[in-house]
């Protein structure tokens, strides 16, 4: 018996994971419910299978990870007094994409390094997809562009160059709606001039724009979370998104009105995600409640666009799962 199978989770909200409910009911299943034998205990399926499928990572979300992280990291040592050198974003994230890379090839290679808990693999090195020199490099000139772009970002030079009106730093926080935790996570939180708070996300990705209705609602939930933390202090309350691709700073509007919609909203899905459980109380679920998006046995040039590239395919078409993984 492994810790999985005792493990329980009980039942939380976050944007990111209502937009994964979205997008697949069964995928949210096994990212959320299938690995944990307390939630899941007629789930058949390998545990740990599905908890190494559900946290497969891809090179644009390592790159995104790694940023985030450099970003957060910089802009602490700054507001501690020890403000790093000139080209360090840039060979930090060139280094630390590399090693994360090595590392999920390595682990592949070796059944005991895979089966770390906390190892990291890509999913190209799971499924057995093609990645030589050249995707290689293109990963770490990936990484290094969107570090150069963090650096020379508008927002981010407002922070570094001010360190003092850093508030919090992707710091994972929760607040409560209808009695149940809500996670929310800004990446940074800057205190304006005199009076108020202004939230900034980073965005790698080209697509920032076609996913923006989306990224605005992530925003409207950590405003709720600000006024929730800091109720005196984040009145007035800025949200900005911050698009490294193109250095634009796309602003979010906040009113009271759109705040307390985003209430409603979270709470409303809330209720829509634990409608499909067994066993309300328990946070319990079967497989059978949170359908996929095609028959198990559709042949992959047949799958949605969101299968044929989704971490989990091999738990829902079985004939998709590389030998060996």
């Amino acid at each position: 018996m492994s810790w999985l199978d005792t493990r329980r989770l009980a039942f939380s909200w976050s944007h990111s994971r209502d937009a994964l409910y979205a997008e697949c009911p069964r995928h949210y299943y096994w990212r959320y419910y299938a690995a944990y034998g307390v939630n899941t205990p007629w789930e058949t399926l390998d545990r740990w299978r599905i908890y190494r499928l559900s946290r497969l990572s891809s090179v644009p979300i390592l790159v995104g990870h790694v940023v985030h992280q450099l970003a957060e990291e910089s802009l602490r040592a700054a507001r501690d007094g020890r403000a790093w050198a000139a080209g360090t974003l840039e060979a930090s994230a060139r280094r630390n994409v590399e090693r994360a890379i090595k590392g999920s090839a390595r682990a592949m290679r070796r059944p005991e390094a895979r089966s770390a808990r906390n190892a990291q693999v890509l999913d190209v090195h799971y499924y057995g997809e093609p990645f030589g020199d050249e995707e290689h490099a293109a990963a770490i000139d990936r990484a290094t562009r969107y570090a150069r772009g963090l650096r020379d970002h508008p927002l981010y030079r407002e922070a570094i160059e001010d360190p003092a009106r850093i508030v919090a730093l992707e710091k994972f926080s929760r607040f409560t709606v209808d009695g149940f935790t809500v996670y929310a996570v800004p990446d940074a939180i800057l205190q304006l001039g005199g009076r108020g708070l202004l939230l900034i996300d980073w965005k790698t990705g080209t697509s920032v724009l076609k996913r923006l209705a989306r990224y605005q609602q992530q925003m409207r939930v950590y405003a709720l979370y600000a006024r929730e933390k800091w109720p005196l202090l984040s009145d007035p309350l800025e949200c900005a998104i911050a698009e490294l691709h193109t250095g634009q700073s796309i602003m979010v509007p906040v009113s009271s009105d759109e705040i307390a919609a985003t209430r409603d909203r979270i709470s409303g899905s809330i209720a829509e995600m634990r409608s499909h459980l067994v066993d309300v109380d328990g946070n319990l679920a079967r497989r059978e409640d949170f359908p996929p998006l095609a028959p198990s046995d559709t042949p992959l040039d047949a799958l949605p666009a969101q299968c044929a590239r989704c971490f989990c395919r091999a738990a829902c078409y079985e004939h998709l799962a590389p030998k060996g993984a």
